[in-house]
Order: structure tokens, then sequence, then C-alpha cells
């Protein structure tokens, strides 16, 4: 019988991640998905993060790749209703980037790559910030946005 590694999905190691991570979630309090809410009020800050591409750099080594993006999204109460919240938004995506920023020596402190989900763990063996943060229009909603794209390499953990 031949055995099979099933590579991890980017999105839910992403999700995980930066829902441990204890200054990310410091600012987003669990808000991180791969889709914002569609129905009822949204708390807000919100994380959004979803693959933009993939492939699997290797079919003989177990390891994928990922492009995935990144939205800070933040909004308050305002006298119509929504206003931005700049601030937020830009902090909750420069904290990110930093973080992701450790991944690559920039940081002294020791990293956790080992990431865990649903029964499945995943090692990160590499997380870049290709671009951003930078701040994106929101027209339609009045939120604050700011966008932070990413290259992750996984392995099973």
């Amino acid at each position: 019988m031949v055995e099979v590694s099933v590579l991890p999905d980017a999105e839910m190691v992403a999700v995980q991640w930066a829902k441990s991570d204890t200054d990310i979630a410091a600012i987003v309090d669990g808000r991180v998905s791969t889709r914002l809410p569609t129905t009822g009020d949204i708390t807000f800050p919100w994380l959004r993060v979803f693959t933009v591409a993939g492939a699997t750099p290797n079919i003989e080594v177990p390891v994928t790749q990922a492009v995935l993006q990144w939205d800070a999204f933040a909004a308050g109460g305002g006298d119509l209703g929504v206003s931005p919240d700049l601030a937020t938004a830009s902090l909750l995506a420069r904290t990110l980037a930093a973080k992701i920023k450790q991944f690559d020596g920039y940081q002294a402190e020791p990293v956790n790559r080992r990431v865990e989900f649903g029964g499945e763990s995943a090692i990160i063996d590499g997380f870049t910030v290709a671009f951003g943060p930078v701040r994106q229009a929101e027209p339609d909603t009045g939120w604050a946005r700011y966008r932070v794209d990413t290259t992750i390499r996984l392995r099973v953990g």
C-alpha cells in the first residue's frame, strides 16, 4: 500500500496561526476567517485571509506553497451610521506584517512554526510579506481596509 501525504490547507493554517498569535489576537479577539460574515452585525476589527494562488513546488517532497491576501477591516459607529477606523485597521495590518517578518529572521525571538487545527498539524517552512500593508478603498461599506499579501510554504507537521 502506498502512503499518501495530504498537504495542509494554507488558509486554515493561516487562520489558526493568526488566532493563536498573542499580538494579533489582542487586536482581533478571535475574529479571523476566510470570509466576512454575511448576515447580522459585524464586530470589528476583523482579519480576513484567502488564497490568491497556490502550487505544490515539488511533487516528490510533501511541501505546498500559497500566495495569501490578508485584509484588515475596522469601522465604528458615526453620525452617518458607519465610519472607517483607519488607525485600528492600519495597526492590525502592520502588526500582521511584523509578525510574519519574524519568520524571515528579522526578529531575535524564536518563532513557533507548528500550527495545529482540527486534528491536523502543519509546519510553516517559510512566510514572507510580498506586498503591503497598503490602504484599500471600501466605498460601498465605509469600512477601513488595509491589505497585506504574503507567501507561505507549508509541510505536514
